[in-house]
């Protein structure tokens, strides 16, 4: 691969980063809120809800927290791969490691 397709590879891998980014906040946005109406409909009273209600509403907050959990890790994960690429593109483009904030 020639330079030219190197630096072009580089600026894909970095939108796609960028994206991958937009895409865990909006995740975790999502169930933010989601967990933040479950708590509503669990103290909807002010007071402790009575008998199964509470539990069913904690399991529910409870796979929200899981499926959520395992949606983000995936999501990092592809975050954690995009700067590897770009690790392994940018050094032979400029010679050194990347620059660190």
């Amino acid at each position: 691969m020639d330079e030219s397709q190197m630096w072009h590879q580089l600026e894909n891998v970095i939108k796609l980063r960028s994206t991958e980014d937009q895409i865990s906040w909006s995740i975790f946005g999502i169930f933010w809120a989601a967990n933040a109406i479950l708590l509503v409909a669990l103290f909807q009273n002010g007071t402790m809800p009575h008998g199964t209600v509470g539990i069913v509403i904690a399991l529910v907050g409870f796979g929200l927290s899981f499926v959520w959990h395992r949606i983000q890790n995936r999501a990092l994960k592809y975050v954690e791969m995009y700067e590897a690429i770009i690790e392994k593109l940018e050094k032979p483009l400029t010679g050194r490691y990347p620059m660190s904030l």
